[in-house]
């Protein structure tokens, strides 16, 4: 990854959620370095890695995880384990959107896992360990479903047409750009019920084209419309994601224009 992106990413850490911004960093165990995220030269040295740890006071652990993958585009996530949680919903939708305007994202999601979530997930492929990944692989494929704030950008406005996701019947609905449209199957994240979630997110599928999305009756290889109509996918373009469940949150970034390099 390039430094210069790492700086973007951390600064709008600091002005959306500043709690979330490391103290401490180090490859291992103990994590004892002070984390200068706005230095280049500390910057190259630790992107270089795998693996990193960092943690911010009492309010929250975590770490990077830098995968190389194909030729052109390599996995970068982030996973944070909040020790406080009152202020995470409001403070993670402006990072969400914030995110958007500082990388070339064309998907993104933000959610607060359930159960059902994760069975689901190890049906659709986009489990790994206790969070969601959505990858573009999986997305050349299907959209694996919908979830509580979503960002459709780039193909997916092409593909559905901006007019009609503006109609989508979601609570929440905001146009970002020419190209991006925000919107969450839940009016207020912060208290809702299940029953609200799971009635919009049928009503948006049954909008947009059930054959779009993932279906456990049909599985992984039916053959879906596709927003993405290449066979072999092209890694041109990221995936950022956030999903908050039982006190952590987790970021992942796939597949940057940028060609992060690792």
């Amino acid at each position: 990854m390039l430094c210069e992106d790492g700086v973007t990413f951390f600064k709008s850490l600091r002005d959306c959620s500043d709690f979330l911004v490391p103290e401490k960093i180090n490859h291992y165990e103990p994590i004892k370095f002070p984390f200068l995220s706005y230095d280049t030269n500390f910057l190259n040295q630790y992107w270089g890695s795998n693996t990193i740890f960092f943690k911010n006071s009492n309010k929250v652990d975590g770490s990077i995880f830098f995968k190389k993958g194909r030729i052109k585009h390599s996995d970068f996530s982030i996973e944070y384990q909040l020790k406080k949680k009152s202020k995470s919903i409001s403070e993670l939708t402006n990072l969400f959107k914030k995110l958007t305007e500082k990388f070339e994202i064309e998907f993104g999601y933000l959610h607060i896992l359930q159960e059902e979530d994760l069975r689901l997930a190890k049906i659709n492929n986009t489990k790994v360990a206790d969070s969601i990944h959505v990858s573009s692989l999986v997305l050349h494929k299907y959209i694996p479903d919908l979830y509580l704030c979503n960002l459709y950008v780039g193909k997916f406005t092409e593909e559905f047409g901006m007019k009609n996701l503006l109609s989508i019947p979601a609570p929440v609905i905001e146009k970002i750009s020419n190209n991006q449209v925000y919107f969450q199957l839940v009016k207020d994240l912060k208290n809702f019920n299940l029953d609200e979630f799971n009635q919009n997110k049928k009503a948006i599928k049954e909008h947009l084209g059930i054959d779009y999305f993932f279906q456990e009756t049909k599985g992984i290889d039916f053959s879906y419309k596709r927003v993405f109509k290449e066979i072999i996918p092209e890694p041109s373009k990221s995936i950022f994601a956030i999903s908050d469940g039982s006190g952590g949150m987790k970021v992942v970034e796939v597949e940057n224009k940028k060609n992060f390099q690792l």
